[in-house]
């Protein structure tokens, strides 16, 4: 996650994050609960 999230290393999403990422636990996220794709991670 540093290399992607701290780094802003989004060409690298697809090396280290699987196809389907679901957000948990962060009831303050408007993402909460959603499943994302590698772009929709990008722009999350």
């Amino acid at each position: 996650m540093d290399v992607v999230w701290n780094k802003q290393g989004f060409e690298q999403v697809s090396q280290f994050v699987h196809s389907k990422y679901t957000i948990h636990l962060d009831t303050a996220d408007p993402w909460e609960g959603k499943t994302l794709c590698h772009s929709e991670f990008k722009e999350r």
